[in-house]
């Protein structure tokens, strides 16, 4: 398209010659032509300074939208955030990037390197372009068929390539855009925070922490700690813009994610085994209870029984009530991580209580009841110890009236 405008043009200015060469004799044609080569040359070097200028400006440009080689301001070496609205700037995207977790590195896809390249290469192309436009031949117009081949020497581009502005233009856009990618390179090294949820064993980490017979407390500061970390992931931005550049933390963020999350629930379901472990204890305690105080009583042996329960329970009841506490802040904890609990122990836990007053309620009512039946056992029991002693007396007197120790017994008698 370009070298058809140029033809265009070269074609205008030979009919503007041939108007102008009409009004005068050959003899007198042939005398001006020095000037209609001047006048040519004039329309022949606008072609040029506009192709010049197309590039030129084409390449400021783009050097426009690329950060400062060497920038005014702070020197710091880090992406902070306060840092990073500034290196952001720009309202022109050419590159989508993908910041992704390879293990133990964070990456950009597609790499920097190949960004750079691409870059270069639209440098070229901004000055290639001119190897389309063929330069004019002497005395005729020359159009290009489709397919031809092109010599690069009969066209304005080894003119214009060979400018030192264009050399000057190559050099600083590589320049800057190595700026850019150092940039770029730095906000990756932001995520180095993170290298601990990869770099550490899980399972050697966790040993180590249990060998240390941990406190609840232990565990919340564990478990706090990773939902702070998901806290941070969670706040980095979908996308960040630098400069020509937009990335996106998408895939990253999934990733981060999916190596924390697993910490987090470690510490969570080691709890929860836990806390299911001393809520059955609890509650096999409160059953084996309830069946013990549901005996009925019919004999001093269903009563000394049940005077055995009372004072196990009794014993066990400020205990009880401490072994409550805990298992209540475990299970507490566990649901406001968000961590799975078992259906069947989440009713068990709010039950808890409940269930400890009613087996004390039960207690107090078999107590009164002892109480109301203890003279008629008392006075039954009395009777029983007289009854007893007046058997073993008739026994003693029987043996040693005829027992074994009456002289001249034999032995076998005996």
């Amino acid at each position: 398209k370009l070298d058809g405008m140029s033809n265009q043009i070269r074609l205008a200015v030979e009919d503007l010659v041939k108007l102008f060469l009409n009004n005068y004799s050959p003899e007198v044609q042939e005398s001006m032509q020095p000037e209609v080569e001047k006048f040519y040359s004039v329309f022949h070097e606008q072609i040029f300074v506009a192709l010049y200028l197309a590039a030129y400006h084409t390449l400021r440009f783009l050097s426009n939208l690329l950060p400062e080689v060497y920038p005014r301001g702070s020197q710091s070496s880090a992406v902070t955030d306060e840092t990073l609205e500034h290196l952001t700037g720009g309202l022109h995207q050419l590159f989508d990037i993908e910041l992704v977790l390879s293990v133990p590195n964070v990456k950009a896809s597609p790499s920097l390197d190949r960004c750079k390249a691409c870059m270069l290469q639209v440098v070229r192309s901004v000055i290639g372009v001119t190897k389309s436009v063929m330069l004019w031949a002497d005395g005729e117009v020359v159009p290009l068929d489709e397919g031809e081949e092109v010599d690069p020497t009969k066209t304005f581009f080894p003119r214009i390539s060979s400018s030192l502005n264009m050399y000057k233009y190559i050099a600083i856009i590589s320049g800057q855009f190595d700026v850019l990618s150092n940039q770029v390179e730095k906000y990756e090294s932001r995520f180095d925070e993170f290298d601990h949820l990869w770099r550490e064993n899980r399972e050697d980490v966790f040993k180590k922490f249990l060998s240390s017979k941990p406190a609840l407390e232990d565990f919340e500061d564990q478990i706090k700690r990773y939902e702070a970390v998901e806290r941070r992931i969670e706040a980095v931005p979908e996308t960040v813009k630098f400069f020509v550049m937009q990335l996106s933390n998408e895939s990253l963020k999934y990733s981060l994610m999916s190596e924390a999350t697993p910490w987090k629930q470690l510490y969570g379901q080691q709890l929860n085994t836990k806390a299911s472990s001393d809520l059955q204890s609890l509650t096999e305690f409160m059953e084996k209870t309830e069946e013990e105080l549901s005996v009925e009583i019919e004999s001093l042996d269903d009563v000394r029984h049940v005077m055995e329960t009372l004072t196990t329970l009794r014993e066990a009841e400020a205990e009880t009530d401490l072994r409550i506490v805990p298992i209540e802040e475990m299970f507490a904890m566990l649901q406001h991580y968000g961590v799975h609990v078992a259906q069947a122990d989440a009713e068990a836990v709010a039950d808890l209580r409940k269930r400890f007053r009613q087996i004390n309620s039960k207690a107090l009512s078999i107590q009164d009841h002892l109480t109301q039946v203890q003279y008629d056992y008392k006075r039954d029991l009395i009777s029983d110890v007289r009854d007893f002693v007046g058997v073993v007396a008739e026994y003693k007197t029987d043996y040693d009236k005829n027992g074994p120790m009456q002289p001249g017994l034999s032995p076998k008698d005996a």
